[in-house]
C-alpha cells in the first residue's frame, strides 16, 4: 500500500496548534497583562483589587503611584550604584534596570483612587485599590412568605 505524501499537511497541524493556543487564552487574563520592567501580580480580593510588584533596592520616595478611570501607573526612578563609581566597574553582565520606568496596568473594573493604599516592604510593593460601590456585588435577601405577609401587615 502506497501513502500519499501531503505537502501542506504539516502546515495543517502547525495552523491547529496555533488556533488551540490562542483559543484556550482567557479573554480576562489578557486583558489585565501589561509589559512591566518588574514581575507584578494583579489580582482580586473581596471588594479590592491588589497589586503587587517586585521593585528591590528603590526608595519609596522615588516611586509615584496615580489611578485614573480604570488604569493604575507606577512610575519612577531607581539607581543602584553612584554613576562615578560606575564608571570605573568593568562590567560582565548587567541584569539590574536603573533609570526611569513607567508602568501602566489596565484593572477589570473603576475603582476608588482617593481610598487606595500602598506599601513597601523588602522589595514588595503593595498597592490595594477598592472597587466602586456600583461594581461591588451586592447580596440580594429573599424574603419568605411569612415575611411578606408581617411587612405587608405593619404597613
Amino acid at each position: 500500500m502506497t501513502m500519499r505524501w501531503d505537502p501542506f499537511g504539516d502546515f495543517a497541524t502547525m495552523r491547529g496548534l496555533t488556533n488551540r493556543l490562542f483559543n484556550d487564552v482567557s479573554p480576562r487574563a489578557a486583558r489585565v497583562t501589561a509589559y512591566s520592567p518588574f514581575p507584578f501580580d494583579l489580582y482580586e480580593a473581596g471588594d479590592e483589587y491588589v497589586l503587587r510588584a517586585a521593585i528591590p533596592g528603590i526608595n519609596p520616595e522615588q516611586l509615584e503611584l496615580t489611578a485614573r478611570q480604570n488604569v493604575l501607573t507606577l512610575s519612577g526612578t531607581r539607581s543602584l550604584y553612584p554613576a562615578e563609581e560606575a564608571k570605573g566597574f568593568t562590567w560582565h553582565a548587567r541584569g539590574l534596570a536603573e533609570g526611569e520606568f513607567r508602568m501602566s496596568v489596565a484593572l477589570p473594573a473603576a475603582v476608588e483612587g482617593g481610598q487606595a493604599q500602598a506599601s513597601y516592604e523588602a522589595g514588595m510593593l503593595t498597592v490595594r485599590l477598592p472597587k466602586i460601590e456600583a461594581v461591588k456585588v451586592k447580596k440580594i435577601a429573599i424574603a419568605t412568605p411569612s415575611e411578606q405577609l408581617a411587612a405587608a401587615a405593619a404597613d
